[in-house]
């Protein structure tokens, strides 16, 4: 008796737990998301639909208290096809949905393509979707510019983009680097000193992502998980109603699930760690119904990590106790913890990394043998940071994929 009474406060806690997040979420402002593709269901509603599965699950636990939550998914309708292999791995049905990039081959091909085009003229931009600039080539091609005299920043964006390269992810625009020169093919005759941009500053070139919608948003089954401190299982995607038949939220789900493990590797903090704090002055939190900042979502559903110059070197010494960034590392982790569904091919990718001697030395080195100016890169202690813990880190979340097996396993 003791521990069905135990089972019996767990659903109560869920419940309790679900419906603050129903009452605190904030509406989105419509004329901002007219824009977002049509069949992509609004963030209030799908909420909802996550909240009262859960509420009916605990009423009908409070009806029979020799069950358990387990036991009740099992004896629910899944659905008209399952979403799940091998317990914690997307299928190919789920990830047929997923919006497809450039293959490896010619995503690495593309950026030599860019990085051979001269620059036919260049404006700046509002920094919103578009870095510091915005280049156009001669062949047309528009492309975004991130100019910082923090160079850290500039390389981040580079880095990011050869990691998920690298873990075959195609959710990060292409990118190079270019050192600014204006008697050179690639910048000659242009004003460049319009921009504040000094001769020899490096400069992060970003393929600029068109049609694209700033407004995404953490699908309501993760922030659910977020709530309740449950995270996604198999049951629990085969028992949330509003995934049946809905191809895009099943898309954004495969995508953002991904996404969080690739996040919580590279330390981004403006993103998704940013709606776990406080605002500026300290008066109010984000409620992680609200449109994220720092992706983008194409008319197909696909979502992009833009923005990524926090990554690596700025927000890596928060995992270094000598700064003492504890509640950053609490609010990355928690993040991460809310998927124990992965992407097979990325977990693939992350195992293989960790079998190397120095995974960052396979992640640096890589990134070189693509872009020559990692050469001058000036190193400093957040290099040093970032070179010590980024194994350590890559551990962490193979751990975590390991935890969720193992519940798999003997459930």
């Amino acid at each position: 008796m003791p521990g069905t009474w135990n089972k019996y406060l767990q659903i109560v806690f869920v419940s309790l737990a679900s419906c603050f997040l129903l009452n605190s979420q904030q509406k989105p402002d419509l004329d901002k998301t007219r824009h977002v593709h049509e069949d992509m269901q609004m963030p209030n509603s799908s909420q909802k639909d996550v909240v009262t599965h859960i509420q009916n699950v605990h009423r009908h636990q409070r009806n029979n208290l020799s069950g358990s939550i387990e036991n009740e998914y099992e004896q629910d309708e899944v659905g008209e096809t399952n979403l799940i292999k091998n317990g914690i791995f997307w299928n190919d049905f789920a990830e047929s949905f997923v919006p497809k990039g450039l293959s490896y081959t010619n995503s690495i091909k593309l950026v030599e393509y860019f990085r051979d085009q001269p620059v036919k003229s260049i404006k700046s931009a509002n920094g919103k979707a578009c870095g510091d600039g915005i280049v156009e080539l001669v062949d047309g091609t528009r492309m975004c510019v991130r100019h910082d005299d923090k160079l850290f920043k500039v390389y981040a964006e580079a880095l990011a983009f050869y990691l998920s390269r690298l873990l075959r992810l195609d959710n990060v625009p292409e990118v190079f680097l270019a050192a600014i020169n204006g008697s050179s093919t690639r910048w000659n005759g242009l004003e460049l000193n319009a921009l504040t941009w000094k001769e020899n500053d490096i400069v992060a070139v970003i393929k600029w992502i068109a049609n694209a919608s700033l407004e995404t948003f953490i699908p309501p089954i993760i922030r659910a998980a977020y709530a309740t401190g449950e995270p996604v299982t198999n049951a629990v995607i085969h028992d949330t109603k509003y995934l049946s038949g809905n191809t895009a939220a099943i898309s954004e789900l495969v995508q953002w699930g991904s996404l969080i493990v690739f996040d919580n590797l590279i330390g981004h903090y403006d993103r998704l760690v940013l709606y776990q704090t406080f605002g500026k002055r300290g008066l109010s939190r984000r409620s992680l119904a609200s449109s994220l900042y720092n992706s983008l979502k194409s008319q197909n559903s696909k979502i992009w990590l833009i923005d990524n110059e926090s990554a690596f070197f700025y927000q890596y010494k928060s995992r270094d106790p000598t700064y003492n960034h504890f509640q950053l590392i609490k609010l990355h982790d928690k993040m991460l913890k809310t998927m124990c569904i992965f992407q097979s091919s990325l977990v693939n990718e992350l195992r293989k990394l960790s079998e190397h001697p120095s995974a960052f030395k396979r992640l640096w080195g890589y990134a070189s043998s693509f872009e020559p100016l990692f050469d001058s890169f000036q190193k400093d202690y957040r290099f040093d940071v970032f070179a010590r813990l980024f194994d350590t880190r890559l551990n962490q979340i193979i751990e975590w994929i390991d935890h969720c097996q193992n519940i798999r396993s003997e459930s």
